[in-house]
């Protein structure tokens, strides 16, 4: 026969046992003879937040009206009352578009919110204000325990669901059996914070995005442990620029793309050991589109997911290829880069469409017109292997500039290989059909050719440039 005790006690707890989680404690039994055992795991007791907490990851300094104003948010509380109304309304009213908007991404598409939209934690959520104020959430509680985040296949649109910063490398450490699914050691956190970066560390209310590479759905455990090293304030030291040794055995290089006011710091490419042609950890992907977006497109795809950064096997020779796709209002774009340390090799960024190309080794940015441009090449190898990389499959003429012209003006093209056999000709005729002027080439890849035109009369000229069975033709006006 047996029997239960039960009893209550009451205990007081030092405020300074007292965690951002709550109180973690165990129950320990002692027998007559003083042998012990305790609970196998904490039990964890909730904080209540009766007048919230402060929504620090959107200061009321970055509010605003552009894309740039805006951030994703996450709301680590239970919170008693989970509409965006509710959330908001007590500082920038009920929802306005005119005044705050919510968007969320969906696995698919994003897709804007309403005042009545939940907001719950481990999600996060777009979010932007032109009204320049403090904001808090309602009154909620901390989440209970070690939380299981949801991950579908694909980009997920996460919020920290802690009030306090977590370390993604934890995370990792903390889901061996998901470490491959969730991109290897190195994986990180794609963050908005003004412009896109990969970064380890998410922070309180804060939220970014996480590829997940299983092929269904899965949840992974949030770590309750509070990493100290990355609490509070943290100093930067101001290291020197990373040197690249494309000759060494595994390297990398990064490319910033810059347009006005928006940048993108993701794209990339390198080599190592155990990279593969595909999909590899060293390799990483395009974030969902927002409202706006300026990317370093890569002609590859893993589970849907586009390439921005691609690490290939080691190799004396290698032709990476990308595309700069945006939709912002200004067509003027740069590519910048550190410049490489190389021995013996050359490595060069081809301008496809302007056949224009840049020695990556000498110069360290690169700025195009994306009405012209937006597609291109880096070249890695010998003097031979980048020669014949340059040579195009087929004739292109440039616009010749300037024009309108007063005195001289150039012409640039590129030849394939074929005109070393059969010369092309660039010859300028007048509107009447007469020849005026003509040169013969016969070197293929890009030239340059200077035209003098002394004496002939204002007016309206053609270009024409015939190689093989190519005929292209431009219209030139002399002042």
């Amino acid at each position: 026969m047996s029997s239960t005790v039960q009893d209550t006690f009451t205990a007081t707890i030092p405020s300074s046992s007292i965690s951002e989680l709550g109180v973690e404690y165990r129950f320990v039994a002692m027998n007559g003879v003083g042998t012990t055992t305790s609970s196998a795991q904490p039990i964890q007791v909730v904080v209540r937040y009766s007048s919230g907490l402060p929504i620090s990851s959107y200061p009321s300094s970055v509010a605003g009206t552009e894309v740039s104003n805006y951030r994703i948010i996450g709301i680590p509380l239970n919170l008693d009352s989970k509409t965006a109304n509710n959330v908001f309304s007590s500082a920038l009213g009920n929802y306005d578009p005119t005044v705050w908007r919510m968007f969320k991404y969906n696995g698919s598409s994003t897709t804007e919110l309403t005042g009545t939209s939940d907001l719950v934690p481990g999600d996060g959520y777009w979010f932007i204000t032109s009204t320049k104020t403090s904001l808090t959430t309602p009154a909620g509680n901390t989440v209970n325990g070690v939380f299981l985040l949801h991950l579908n296949p694909g980009w997920n649109q996460i919020g920290n669901p802690y009030n306090f910063n977590i370390s993604w490398a934890d995370v990792i450490a903390a889901n061996p059996t998901e470490t491959a699914n969730l991109g290897g050691n190195s994986s990180k956190i794609s963050m908005y914070r003004g412009s896109i970066d990969n970064v380890d560390v998410l922070k309180v209310m804060e939220g970014g995005f996480v590829k997940y590479l299983g092929t269904s759905a899965s949840s992974i455990a949030i770590p309750v442990a509070r990493n100290s090293s990355i609490q509070g304030r943290q100093m930067i030291a101001a290291d020197p620029a990373p040197s690249v040794f494309p000759d060494l055995p595994s390297w990398e290089m990064n490319f910033r793309l810059r347009n006005a006011d928006t940048e993108y710091h993701i794209g990339g490419i390198g080599m190592h050991p155990e990279a593969n042609e595909g999909f590899d950890f060293h390799d990483d992907f395009i974030a969902p589109r927002f409202i706006e977006y300026l990317e370093m497109v890569m002609p590859k795809k893993y589970m849907g997911m586009i390439f921005t950064k691609d690490v290939v096997p080691v190799s004396d020779n290698y032709t990476w290829r990308f595309a700069v796709e945006s939709n912002l209002t200004s067509p003027i774009t740069s590519i910048s880069w550190i410049k490489p340390k190389l021995n013996g090799r050359l490595m060069v960024l081809l301008d496809v469409k302007r056949q224009k190309a840049i020695d990556l080794t000498t110069t360290e940015t690169y700025t195009f017109d994306q009405r012209v441009s937006g597609e291109f090449r880096i070249i890695l190898g010998n003097e031979n292997y980048v020669r014949s990389e340059l040579v195009p499959s087929a004739a292109l003429l440039l616009d010749p500039f300037p024009n309108p012209f007063e005195n001289d003006i150039y012409m640039e093209f590129s030849l394939p290989q074929e005109v070393a056999l059969h010369p092309a000709e660039l010859t300028i005729y007048g509107v009447d059909g007469e020849r005026i002027s003509s040169v013969s080439i016969a070197e293929p890849g890009h030239g340059r050719w200077l035209w003098k035109p002394d004496g002939i009369p204002a007016g309206l000229y053609l270009i024409k440039l015939t190689a093989g069975n190519q005929t292209i033709m431009k219209k030139v006006l002399k002042r």
